[in-house]
């Protein structure tokens, strides 16, 4: 379920139940071979999200229900919780120069658009201990209801764009702004 691979491509990250009653976070050699169970535990892991530079993987842990947060993990195993907020935040995905990480979110930034945001916020490996920057709401003003078919962010090769899928359409960013595009032809 939602592998990821590596910068380099040597691996391959998923979250599987192999072992497990709930869904951990593994990493596989990319030829098939040398399988190692990164997250522990009785919470539910998914969705992970390699870092760049191939040490660190974020992923999304079910920590009550209808509440998920954000988790950084090194392959050493120290973890970090990046967020804690209420609701479900989900499918972190770090941009390809590792200094920002997209994830949606159902945090409240305001009252007009309940249905969730796609966010993105710098991340901060060089303090102690990691973490990430208030993030900034990209969707807002565009009436984006994450919940319809999800709202995974894909950064570009270049870093200075993010696109999301969902049922209302495709939308892209564009210097920090999402514009929305029609899926119809």
């Amino acid at each position: 379920v939602a592998p990821a691979w590596s910068a380099d491509g040597q691996f391959i990250a998923y979250a599987s139940n192999q072992g497990s009653s709930v869904l951990k976070i593994w990493r596989m050699r990319a030829d098939g071979g040398e399988r190692t169970q990164i997250t522990n535990g009785n919470e539910e892991d998914c969705d992970p999200s390699w870092h760049p530079d191939g040490q660190r993987i974020a992923f999304s842990r079910k920590v009550a229900l209808g509440n998920r947060n954000i988790f950084v993990t090194t392959l050493a195993n120290v973890w970090t919780e990046l967020t804690s907020t209420p609701g479900e935040e989900r499918f972190p995905e770090f941009s390809p120069d590792g200094t920002q990480l997209a994830f949606s979110s159902e945090r409240a930034f305001d009252i007009q658009a309940p249905h969730g945001h796609v966010v993105s916020a710098l991340f901060r490996k060089d303090t102690n201990p990691i973490r990430i920057e208030t993030p900034i709401n990209l969707t807002a003003n565009l009436g984006v209801n994450i919940r319809k078919g999800g709202a995974a962010p894909a950064w570009s090769p270049s870093g200075n764009r993010i696109v999301i899928f969902n049922s209302e359409g495709v939308l892209i960013t564009s210097e920090q702004r999402l514009v929305r595009l029609s899926t119809n032809g």
